[in-house]
């Protein structure tokens, strides 16, 4: 991962009260992390950080889109992107990661970067299956037909004389029709 200074709050400077940062997500970004696939895109980070002298609540909100290529096509598209997600910073004696939201740090850890935390919620909002939207099922139209086993000749049964015998002798058998 790169340099992504401008991602991180610095704490010692923070009083006990609710703080609000907004970060815009842009093609650099996603520069800074490598085997990415997400190469552009155009995002705001919303934060909201809640400090108290127990912990650091900070609640990402994150909306824009993301350049996607679809799996079948390979052309290019924007994807929508609307997430949330939540750390929680405890101060303790070392420094450790519990999971995925909650983060051990000492009282005199000089900075949270959040730049991975913001990285991974816009990761996971990107579905495993990348469809262009001329392909999702939601929008093909309904009256569009792709199989059917209706007979396309109207003239009826008279059509059949030139078919193989033995395809009218399981006709029949289908039909429960007697010789």
């Amino acid at each position: 991962m790169g340099n992504l200074a401008e991602f991180g709050i610095n704490i010692p400077g923070l009083e006990n009260k609710r703080y609000e940062f907004n970060f815009p997500v842009d093609d650099r970004f996603f520069e800074n992390f490598e085997n990415s696939e997400i190469t552009r895109g155009k995002l705001n980070c919303k934060v909201t950080l809640d400090k108290n002298s127990s912990l650091i609540r900070v609640n990402n909100h994150i909306s824009g889109w993301v350049e996607l290529i679809c799996d079948r096509s390979l052309d290019p598209f924007n994807y929508p992107i609307e997430t949330s997600g939540q750390v929680i910073y405890k101060f303790g004696a070392e420094e450790k990661e519990i999971d995925d939201e909650v983060i051990v740090i000492t009282r005199n850890h000089p900075m949270i970067n959040l730049a991975q935390n913001i990285y991974e919620l816009i990761s996971v909002a990107v579905p495993l299956k990348k469809l262009h939207p001329r392909y999702d099922p939601e929008t093909e139209a309904d009256d569009q037909l792709i199989y059917s086993t209706r007979d396309e000749n109207p003239e009826g049964d008279d059509s059949r004389a030139g078919t193989d015998p033995r395809w009218e002798i399981l006709r029949k058998l289908k039909n429960n029709e007697e010789e």
